[in-house]
């Protein structure tokens, strides 16, 4: 499966144990940082983010469901979401939705600020 490996550990005289378990303690390292840094968030609880015209009302504020419920409503904003990006489409609406869309571009562009 992998050549190049192969013929480095056979001319090494190396076996596939050590390579193996090279890579697995650097894969483990690594998802150890993964959970560390992103967390274990339910991201179902941002799938209005991903299509506000077909989810159901989530852990939103109540000002933020009544944005939601009325930028879910507005056809024309539905059929901007089916041409523009995702981001564009939340800047888009900015103006009318600011509650909604400050929040879906913090979410969308966590590291702006770095």
């Amino acid at each position: 499966m992998f050549p190049l490996l192969a013929y480095f550990l056979t001319v090494n005289n190396t076996s596939t144990g050590v390579i193996a378990s090279t890579v697995l303690n650097h894969l483990q390292q690594l998802l150890l940082y993964f959970h560390q840094y992103f967390g274990d968030d339910d991201v179902s609880a941002l799938d209005w983010i991903r299509n506000p015209f077909e989810c159901e009302l989530t852990n939103l504020t109540g000002r933020e469901q009544e944005q939601l419920a009325e930028l879910s409503s507005d056809r024309t904003l539905h059929l901007q979401f089916s041409r523009l990006p995702l981001l564009s489409f939340w800047l888009a609406c900015f103006q009318e939705y600011s509650l909604l869309s400050d929040k879906a571009i913090d979410v969308l562009l966590p590291f702006s600020t770095t």
